[in-house]
């Protein structure tokens, strides 16, 4: 009891001496876990700056340069291979102003998209992996179609992932087999058959905008729904289809951060999408991304808040609940 009255910052008065009471050391405990959770909360607003967001129009300053985004993009094909020849082309639609652009990729040459091949098992193969049952099978067979037929007959899969620079305008990224190859191995190995190529395929992530400015904006915001650059994760796989659109509707996030306010412009969207399986040619099995830019944003910024105006903050609050707690102590003293 005593050492918990030496605690009393609010002694009783009695004739001329200051006397500690139970009462004012329990009051006393109280100012200090007052101050030290209100003192806390201004630390950590401080640490972590309140973010401000509000709704309003794209304006791109004056001189802004930046006319292409990164449609970055990882889709895994269950039953496609990833042939040394291409099985699998990309064609990139952009609809721009007076002209509608129209560019076929190759993603065998294509140094942005990496390509990985798996087995049924979903485990990693090198890109010039030929089975030995397959090399010991058809000897004189050439190394290019020995890869072919051992990534055909193993029924393996392909995993595309990278990104194309894609222009500030809408458009479309198609993924569909060219089956020329496939027609000829089918044609010349007769006597073989060949697995059934199905468009059973799983979309792994789609982010526009550049990773490495997506990962600083969730180390500076958190993991939020501010920062929540990718909803492909969301879409179930997708199991023997032979067409799938996507659409990628944009809703450009800028964020301001720094003193220099310097802008870092992101998108965040809601995919919808329609499968379908209809018995069709092999020619048309194709997935799209067809996307959007809204010309309405959301700007995030960060609330400033100096050090000095922490400072200030808490010693306000320390000399206020200090004397406000002895206001009270003292009414509750005269009462009783």
């Amino acid at each position: 009891m005593r050492r918990i009255k030496r605690i009393d910052f609010y002694k009783k008065y009695t004739n001329e001496d200051r006397i500690p009471t139970f009462f004012g050391a329990c009051m006393s405990i109280l100012t200090l876990l007052i101050i030290f959770v209100l003192a806390g909360l201004e630390l950590t607003n401080y640490l972590y700056p309140h973010v401000e967001h509000k709704v309003g129009l794209v304006k791109y300053p004056a001189g802004h340069q930046q006319n292409t985004l990164p449609l970055n993009f990882e889709v895994y094909f269950a039953t496609v291979p990833c042939a040394c020849t291409s099985l699998l082309t990309i064609v990139l639609q952009m609809m721009l102003t007076n002209s509608f652009g129209r560019m076929r990729l190759d993603p065998t040459t294509l140094n942005t998209v990496a390509i990985q091949r798996f087995n049924t098992n979903k485990q990693k193969l090198p890109a010039n992996y030929i089975s030995p049952s397959i090399s010991e099978k058809y000897k004189e067979v050439s190394p290019v179609n020995q890869l072919l037929l051992t990534q055909l007959l193993e029924r393996e899969g392909c995993g595309l992932n990278g990104h194309i620079m894609v222009e500030k305008a809408p458009g479309s990224l198609h993924f569909f087999i060219d089956i020329r190859q496939y027609e000829f191995m089918q044609k010349v190995y007769s006597d073989t058959e060949m697995p059934k190529l199905t468009f059973t395929h799983q979309v792994g992530s789609v982010t526009v905008g550049h990773l490495s400015d997506q990962k600083e904006m969730i180390k500076l915001f958190g993991s939020k729904s501010a920062t929540e650059f990718n909803r492909a994760r969301d879409i179930p796989l997708q199991n023997d289809v032979n067409f799938c659109l996507y659409y990628f509707p944009l809703v450009p996030h800028i964020f301001s951060i720094g003193k220099e306010r310097l802008n870092k412009e992101m998108y965040q969207y809601s995919v919808t999408y329609n499968c379908q399986n209809e018995p069709v040619s092999i020619a048309s099995y194709q997935i799209t991304f067809a996307y959007s830019i809204k010309p309405v944003g959301i700007y995030y910024s960060e609330e400033e808040y100096s050090i000095l105006q922490m400072l200030t903050a808490v010693t306000a609050i320390v000399t206020g609940v200090y004397v406000i707690m002895g206001m009270i102590k003292s009414a509750i003293d005269n009462f009783l």
